[in-house]
């Protein structure tokens, strides 16, 4: 099961938005949904991180932040 945690508690460095969080399967960090300022119709991007080799289908946009969430799940799901 797939959990978001703000980034501002997952990873040392910062500052990070409150719209900026890591996305865990378990305890392994496997992707990154953010909200982008600037784009208005999809401004949540969503990106899996762990792959040894980034896949163009492992990133993606959406509406709001479940959807992003949702979408994410689905393609690690059907590759994980």
């Amino acid at each position: 099961m797939l959990r978001l945690t703000r980034a501002n508690v997952s990873r040392e460095l910062g500052p990070w938005s409150d719209d900026d969080f890591d996305v865990f399967d378990g305890e392994q960090r496997v992707g990154h949904i953010l909200r982008s300022p600037v784009r208005t119709d999809h401004p949540w991007i969503w990106t899996i991180t762990c792959r040894n080799e980034p896949n163009a289908r492992d990133r993606g946009t959406a509406a709001n932040l479940s959807a992003a969430l949702a979408e994410l799940k689905a393609r690690w799901d059907a590759t994980g």
